[in-house]
């Protein structure tokens, strides 16, 4: 069977992902608040949470959650960090929390449009606009596969949500408001996301 694909189909979609890679690097660093509710398969009651991030592209994410409990994470392309602490944290040894460091490596990959990272993985689908853009991400890598059904991220000059279908059923989905973006963090913002930026990087 030979299947035939429009040029002018392929062109368009080449051009929506190209006008979101554009709206995602506008900014090296962005920060905000989130809100974030978990639905596990056969529970009713959905779990909630609140809290900020900061995204320093090329380097990292910072993931706080304030409500209804105090967790943080720092996430690099090198290494996993936890916060004990609003001014104490701690390194992820190599190997541990797999799951989760793959599911911040995503994160990572689409807050700084790292766009071929994404594509090692998934099957992007993408459409829209610089007003309302919006991308399906279908796992094409086994592992990824085994943990994730589906990726939904909806945005228009930021991202405004992701949603987020596990293989198990629960879903998570998350809201995002963007409230400051420069070239460079401010030093608080640099130290939670890099908090060893000074010293050697991820030693």
């Amino acid at each position: 069977m030979v299947v035939f694909v429009s040029c002018q189909a392929s062109s368009e979609k080449n051009e929506d992902k190209a006008l979101i890679q554009d709206v995602l690097t506008h900014s090296a660093f962005v920060k905000g608040k989130f809100r974030q509710e978990r639905h596990l398969e056969g529970v009713v009651r959905s779990i909630k949470s609140s809290g900020e991030f900061a995204v320093w592209r090329d380097n990292g994410i910072y993931w706080e959650t304030n409500e209804p409990l105090f967790q943080a994470t720092s996430f690099l392309r090198e290494c996993v960090y936890y916060w004990t602490g609003k001014n104490s944290f701690s390194r992820v040894k190599d190997g541990v929390f797999q799951i989760n460091e793959r599911i911040y490596q995503i994160m990572l990959a689409f807050f700084t449009a790292d766009f071929e990272g994404l594509s090692a993985d998934f099957e992007a689908e993408w459409q829209g606009n610089a007003d309302s853009w919006l991308v399906k991400l279908s796992p094409s890598n086994v592992y990824v596969k085994k943990a994730i059904n589906q990726v939904t991220i909806k945005g228009g000059q930021h991202i405004d949500s992701v949603d987020l279908i596990m293989s198990t059923g629960d879903r998570t989905s998350v809201w995002l408001s963007v409230l400051a973006e420069n070239d460079m963090p401010d030093p608080v913002s640099k130290h939670k996301i890099y908090p060893e930026y000074n010293s050697d990087r991820c030693r």
